[in-house]
């Protein structure tokens, strides 16, 4: 979109492997972190970097990064904020109940006040323009839709198994995958359980490690190396199930997970808990069964009926309702296109 727009895009970002050098879009890699304690003590460092790069606008992807936006902006550099969580909630769930609501309106105001002055933001969901208008920062809509990505009928009905492809942890309902995975042994389930290994700190990946070598679920669950994001969409296409088993934490209840919107236009049938936003979105896209967060032995029940053909051409057809109106092409990037002709200066660079 940047690039549509005529700027030259530099990324600096968490990755490994070998940065980019294109004339173009450029990169700088930064050794992944392994907690947000860690992304904190990183903070001057890449604002150091983004500084050097002598780009006159700057997009930041975390509401952690806003201190370095304000401090950009007294250099003269103007930032769009991508809002893509709830902040206030997702932040000040970490912390003890007396001092979350506290600590949710200090974040709720905070992120407003600095969007005005630093620029303006993208936000994930619709809900949330209204407080940041009243602060009078420029906004778009941006949803996290795929991009480029078109609803598949690849494999047809014979498609099998299921999958989860988002974050694995205790909020994110891997008790509840691993007991999934007990009652598909016991149903002799046909297929595996794959979940891709995406755990948020090493100390979570080894407690789920640890619990599933302990399970029976170990026969049918397997863990998957990730893919890269354009690559998902092939994955799923083997897949008659996806799984997401989010549970009532942070934002959880009015965040759509992003791994809805690439599960729909996979053509899989989704199978998951009953959180607020889920719910609403999957009875407008998809074909759903939904479930209370400890009725594990119904999901299974649910993964294993998705498996007739009927169901799975019923999926397939939601896909193909879908297509067109969950891509980033369609709503997203054009929005996002008309806020940076807006905020930042025409030409130039921007850091993303």
């Amino acid at each position: 979109m940047l690039l549509n727009a005529g700027f030259r895009v530099e990324l600096i970002w968490e990755g490994t492997g070998r940065p980019s050098t294109d004339d173009v879009i450029s990169e700088q890699l930064v050794v992944p972190s392994t907690s947000f304690a860690e992304r904190l003590i990183k903070l001057a460092g890449l604002t150091s970097r983004g500084l050097r790069t002598g780009a006159r606008n700057w997009h930041i992807h975390d509401f952690y990064m806003l201190p370095s936006a304000l401090a950009a902006r007294l250099r003269g550099i103007r930032t769009i904020y991508d809002v893509h969580e709830y902040y206030p909630e997702y932040y000040s769930s970490k912390l003890p109940a007396p001092l979350r609501p506290l600590a949710h309106r200090a974040i709720s105001g905070f992120q407003v006040i600095s969007a005005r002055v630093i620029g303006g933001a993208n936000l994930v969901a619709e809900p949330m323009t209204p407080a940041f208008q009243k602060a009078g920062a420029p906004t778009a809509i941006t949803p996290n839709y795929p991009y480029n990505t078109r609803a598949s009928t690849a494999g047809g009905t014979e498609r099998t198994g299921a999958i989860h492809i988002g974050t694995l942890s205790h909020t994110y309902g891997m008790d509840q995958l691993i007991s999934i995975g007990e009652h598909l042994v016991d149903m002799e389930a046909s297929f595996s359980l794959d979940l891709v290994k995406k755990f948020p700190n090493a100390d979570t990946e080894r407690t789920f490690r640890e619990r599933l070598a302990r399970s029976q679920a170990s026969s049918v669950i397997n863990l998957i190396d990730p893919v890269r994001p354009s690559e998902i969409p092939g994955l799923l296409d083997t897949y008659a199930v996806g799984v997401s088993t989010i549970l009532d934490a942070g934002q959880n209840d009015i965040a759509v997970p992003t791994k809805l919107y690439e599960y729909v236009l996979a053509g899989v049938t989704v199978v998951g808990t009953q959180r607020m936003a889920q719910r609403q979105f999957l009875q407008t896209w998809g074909q759903s069964f939904l479930f209370a967060d400890d009725d594990t032995l119904g999901m299974a029940q649910a993964i294993m009926d998705a498996h007739d053909d009927a169901l799975k051409a019923r999926a397939l057809a939601a896909a193909q309702a879908a297509d067109g109106h969950l891509q980033w092409e369609q709503r997203p990037a054009a929005s996002l296109t008309r806020l940076a002709e807006a905020v930042f200066n025409t030409g130039g660079k921007a850091n993303v």
